[in-house]
Formats: structure tokens, C-alpha cells, sequence
């Protein structure tokens, strides 16, 4: 977990960093990853160097002395042959060379071992018997047997030395073989390391790719959607504390008023061109409705003609003593007059049910005693003072004469009744006809209830049962029905308060 932290700890500190600073790092990075491998190359090949020098130069040496030992023997034979000056010199340098190379000859038992040691403190030690025994011929002129003596001693310095000399060739046989395998493994060690050093680099030239080259990618990306007319894309996201950082973010509120500014631009266009489709509406409407008030105006000639000729001939009746004529006249009139309210949206229940009393009393003259009605209001009811919606009663009314008492040959009863309950006006019209089968009247109710008029429910019916839902949230309209027995439809109008102001009315009425 520490691990983790600390890794997260790193890379928010390179977040942080601006782009030079990581642009130096990552050369850094090359810089030592160069250094390093160059350093521990030169090192191994100068460790290889010096161990190979040092076998080299041990096994020179051993073969320097037999070398001049050589020299030396030939000096001194020549010399002793023919005692001149020059080979006397000859002489002393040939010893000087001898002395100095036996003088250069490793003499460490901790570096050359303890046989070569003693193989070379041997030869040591007989050349400078040999050169103390050298010394007193060449002074004392010593004869002929003590100078063959003396050169006979170069065999036992040939020998030591040559002894020594395979030693050291043995030695430094066996000091290669050891070093041997490291030798040949360096070229892989400095792979390992250079593979190392080339993953640090590696590692931090992606950090520099993902935090410098990929977010301006990204930004380039965008540009030429935007460029495009493409503003879908979500924001560009980086973890950037550093100059791309706040590039990437300023990038992303240009892009954001920009495609604001265009929404506007769209929705400010869209806003004109609704305004000016709705004017165009406006000026449309303002000639519809010119044209229609004039047909309007037109439509009311005949209505009108028709009530003042029909006024005309019920006054003529009732000059000749036809009141019955009269009234029917009279009746047929109000109801045509009632009907050019169709525009109103509201009337008095007392306009209301003597319209309801004008039709069934044309009605009545129809069908004669087969038709009996009464009304009836209840205590409490003022007609003159209620608010109702036109055409309420004339419908249902119209319905029960055509589909319930027409079909019995002796006819029936219409009871209207009004009542108020509970703040409520309750008006039903009440009939003794051929009753609605169960099966049908379940048709009915569920058309009524879909708002779908159908086969069974007649327009003038469906028509009050939708004003009323419309009109009135408690209001409502329910339909009871027996077969044989007759059908009851209830209508519950809310007052809420509201009255009309008009003149009373009895309170019962028979036809």
C-alpha cells in the first residue's frame, strides 16, 4: 500500500511540473542513461585490461630474466675469452640488465602464491650467489676451473628460471580461466544495464507522451469536430496540472461558450421564425374570423325573419280565437330563439327548463295522452339564481321520448326533478319507457367512460357527459336503467357560489 502511495506521490509531483521541466528531465534521463552505460563499460574493460596486463606483464618478466640472464652468459664469455674494455663494459651493462629484471620479479607470496614464491626467492638467491662468486673471478682473476665453475651456474639460474616462468604460465592460465566466464559475460551485463537504463528512459518519454503529445492530440482532435460543426463531444480530459493543463481547460470553456452561443444563435432563430409564423396565424385568423362574422351576420337574417313571421302567425291564431295553434307557434319559436344561444357556455336553469317545457309540450301536441312530463324543484331551489351549461336537459329528454316511451304503444311518464344536495344542483329526468337491456346499458357506460362515442351512445348524450367532466371536477352524470321499467339519468352540476340573478318560478308543472 506505501508502494502504491508513493507511486501516486510521484506522479502527482510530475503532474505538476511545467512542460520545460519535463522536457529537462526526460534529457536528463537520456544523459545519465549514456553516462552510466559508458562508466561501467570503461570499468569492465579496464578491469579485463589489468587482469590480462597483470598475467602478461608477470610472464614478461620471468621471460625478460631468462632473456638476460642469456646476455649476461654470453658477456661473460666473451669477456673471459677476451678481457677488453668494451666487453668489460659489454659486461657490466649485460649484469646491470640481469640485475634489474631479477630486482622486477613479484615478490608477494599474497599475490604470486607460495610455490612461485619459493621458486622465485630460488632463482633470487642463486643469481646473487652467482654474482658474488662473478665478481671475485673478474677481480682476483681466479684460473680456468673456477671460470667454467662460474658459467656452470647459469644452467641452475636457466633452470630456476625457466621453472618460474611456467609457473607464472600456469598461474596466469588458471587466474584467465577464473576470470574467464566474467570476461565473457560482460558484453551481457552491460545489456541488462543498458535494457535498464533504455526502460527508465522509456518509461519517462511515455510520461512525457501521455502528459505533453497526447492531450494536444486530443485537443486537435476536437478542434476539427468543432471545425466541422460538432459540439457533441464531451470535454477533453487530462490529469495536467502544467501549461497543457490549463490549455486543455481553457480549451474546454471556449468550446462550452462557444456551443452556448450557437444555441442561442439557434434558439433566438427559432424563436423568429415561430414569431413570425404566429403573426402569419394572427393575420390568417383576424380574416377567418372577419369572413365568419359576416357569414354569422348573414345566418341571422333568416333565424331572425323566421321568429318575427312565426311571432306574426301566433298572433293572427289568437285573433282567430287558435290558441292552441298559438302556443305551438309560440313554443317553436322560443326554441328556435334558445337555439341561437348555441354560442353561450352558460344559462339559468329557468332558460333551461323552459326550453326543456317548450319541446315537450310541441312533444305532447305530437303525441298526446301517450306523453305525460312534470317537473319538479326541490326546497332550496331558485332556478332564476343557479348557473347551468345550455342545452342540458333538451337532450337527455329528446333521448328518453325517441328510445324509451315512443316504443310502448300506451306511452309513458318524464319526471324532471332538481334538487340541491350537499352544494350541488342534482338534476334528473326520470321516464317509465322500455328501460336499456343490462348488456347495453354496461356498452353505454363503458363509452362514456372511454370518451369514445360509439354505436350505442347517442351524440347529444355524450356531448353532456364530456361538458360536464370538462366543466366541473366533481361533476358527473350517471345513467340507471331497468329493462321494461324505465331509465333514470342524474346529473350532478357543482355551484361553487355561482348564481344568476333572474325571475322566479313555480316550483311544479304538469303537461
Amino acid at each position: 500500500m506505501k508502494k502504491g502511495q508513493g507511486r501516486k506521490k510521484r506522479r502527482s509531483l510530475y503532474l505538476v511540473m511545467s512542460v520545460g521541466e519535463k522536457g529537462n528531465l526526460q534529457l536528463l534521463v537520456m544523459f545519465l542513461s549514456i553516462l552510466i552505460i559508458s562508466v561501467i563499460s570503461l570499468y569492465f574493460i579496464r578491469l579485463s585490461s589489468k587482469e590480462t596486463g597483470q598475467i602478461l606483464t608477470q610472464i614478461s618478466r620471468c621471460e625478460r630474466v631468462q632473456d638476460k640472464l642469456g646476455r649476461e652468459e654470453s658477456a661473460l664469455k666473451t669477456y673471459l675469452t677476451e678481457t677488453t674494455e668494451a666487453n668489460e663494459k659489454a659486461l657490466q651493462k649485460a649484469c646491470t640488465a640481469t640485475k634489474a629484471a631479477v630486482d622486477e620479479l613479484p615478490y608477494d607470496v599474497t599475490d604470486i602464491g607460495a610455490e612461485r614464491y619459493a621458486r622465485t626467492w630460488n632463482l633470487k638467491n642463486a643469481y646473487e650467489t652467482y654474482a658474488g662468486q662473478r665478481d671475485e673471478v673478474l677481480t682476483d682473476g681466479s684460473p680456468i676451473s673456477r671460470q667454467y665453475d662460474l658459467l656452470g651456474l647459469f644452467d641452475y639460474l636457466d633452470t630456476y628460471a625457466r621453472n618460474l616462468t611456467q609457473l607464472t604460465v600456469e598461474a596466469g592460465g588458471s587466474r584467465y580461466d577464473t576470470i574467464s566466464p566474467f570476461l565473457q559475460s560482460l558484453p551481457y551485463i552491460v545489456l541488462i544495464v543498458s535494457a535498464v537504463l533504455l526502460l527508465a528512459a522509456s518509461s519517462v518519454s511515455r510520461s512525457v507522451t501521455k502528459t505533453i503529445v497526447e492531450p494536444v492530440d486530443l485537443l486537435v482532435k476536437d478542434a476539427r469536430r468543432m471545425a466541422e460543426g460538432d459540439y457533441s463531444g464531451g470535454d477533453v480530459v487530462v490529469e495536467n496540472e502544467d501549461e497543457i493543463g490549463e490549455l486543455v481547460r481553457t480549451f474546454n470553456r471556449m468550446k462550452k461558450a462557444t456551443k452556448d452561443n450557437i444555441e442561442t444563435l439557434e434558439e433566438k432563430q427559432k424563436l423568429e421564425t415561430a414569431l413570425r409564423e404566429e403573426e402569419a396565424q394572427k393575420a390568417e385568423l383576424t380574416h377567418r374570423l372577419e369572413t365568419t362574422r359576416l357569414d354569422l351576420l348573414k345566418s341571422q337574417i333568416n333565424p331572425h325573419f323566421l321568429f318575427n313571421t312565426l311571432g306574426t302567425i301566433a298572433s293572427m291564431a289568437e285573433l282567430e280565437d287558435a290558441a292552441t295553434t298559438g302556443k305551438m307557434i309560440l313554443s317553436l319559436s322560443n326554441i328556435f330563439r334558445y337555439n341561437l344561444r348555441a354560442s353561450d357556455s352558460f344559462t339559468s336553469l329557468t332558460a333551461e327548463i323552459q326550453n326543456a317545457k317548450d319541446y315537450l309540450y310541441l312533444q305532447k301536441m305530437r303525441f298526446g295522452d301517450r306523453v305525460r312530463y312534470e317537473f319538479h324543484l326541490g326546497e332550496g331551489v331558485n332556478p332564476d339564481r343557479i348557473e347551468v351549461p345550455v342545452f342540458l336537459l333538451q337532450p337527455v329528454i329528446e333521448n328518453a321520448l325517441s328510445h324509451g316511451i315512443a316504443k310502448k304503444a300506451e306511452g309513458g311518464r318524464i319526471d324532471i326533478n332538481a334538487t340541491l344536495e350537499d352544494g350541488a344542483l342534482h338534476l334528473s329526468v326520470k321516464d317509465t319507457g322500455v328501460g336499456i337491456p343490462k348488456e347495453k346499458l354496461d356498452r353505454i357506460l363503458e363509452e362514456l367512460h372511454s370518451g369514445h362515442t360509439g354505436h350505442e351512445v347517442h351524440i347529444g348524450v355524450g356531448n353532456i357527459y364530456r361538458r360536464i367532466q370538462q366543466l366541473y371536477e366533481n361533476g358527473s352524470m350517471t345513467i340507471e336503467s331497468t329493462e321494461n321499467i324505465g331509465t333514470t339519468v342524474t346529473m350532478v352540476i357543482p355551484q361553487g357560489g355561482k348564481e344568476i340573478h333572474g325571475r322566479k318560478e313555480n316550483n311544479t308543472d304538469r303537461g
